[in-house]
């Protein structure tokens, strides 16, 4: 069964969705459990809901969440368990990046340096409707893929972030990509020049790419 209307099924899922944060009691996970897009496995396989801890949850992607009995989180990277439900019900997939930029007001940002020593970036933006689109950067080709790869704690320091007047430097933890070396921004869109410049110290490469999305038209 798939649901989608996403909207309802927030709104049916809201008492589940804040009884796993107060059972693992990480703020802002609500947010995260929303802006990505997860749903409960068991409910999805069962069609029936109920007001209980659902300890899998799982996105559009094929990957998902599992929420332990000692309350922490693992992030399980193309769980077979999701295959079946990997179908989107974002009205907004595939459109260009320019685009999603449009709509999006707050971003988050990470290069990082893979085990082949090259530049790699993950643009993740929350747009108008308050989902989280993120998309991989190689070469200057760009994939759109599950925002649970940057990581659940920078997704929730993400979400703690919301108001910043100005850009800010966070600390990568958790990432789920493999690599060497990774950094992080949260800022507004479209990108200030004061961001701009502070990415450029850093990478270059990064900056005039995001230089050329800001400027669409």
């Amino acid at each position: 069964m798939i649901l989608w209307n996403i909207d309802l099924y927030i709104n049916k899922l809201e008492k589940n969705i804040l009884l796993v944060e107060a059972f693992t009691e990480l703020k802002e996970l609500k947010n995260v459990i929303k802006y990505c897009r997860l749903k409960p496995l068991e409910f999805l396989e069962k069609n029936k809901r109920e007001i209980k801890l659902y300890r899998k949850w799982i996105d559009e992607f094929g990957n998902s969440i599992l929420i332990k009995k000692n309350k922490k989180i693992e992030t399980i990277v193309n769980d077979v368990s999701a295959f079946k439900y990997k179908k989107t019900t974002d009205l907004y997939y595939g459109i260009g990046l320019d685009k999603i930029l449009k709509i999006s007001k707050n971003a988050l940002i990470i290069k990082y340096i893979d085990e082949d020593n090259i530049e790699n970036f993950l643009l993740c933006f929350l747009c108008i409707d308050n989902y989280l689109r993120c998309y991989h950067i190689n070469d200057n080709e760009y994939e759109q893929i599950s925002p649970l790869y940057a990581g659940i704690n920078n997704i929730r320091k993400f979400a703690k972030n919301l108001n910043i007047t100005k850009h800010k430097k966070i600390i990568i933890n958790g990432f789920k990509i493999p690599c060497k070396d990774v950094v992080g921004w949260i800022c507004l869109t479209p990108f200030d020049d004061s961001f701009l410049k502070d990415v450029e110290a850093k990478s270059v490469t990064l900056a005039n790419i995001l230089k050329e999305y800001n400027g669409k038209k």
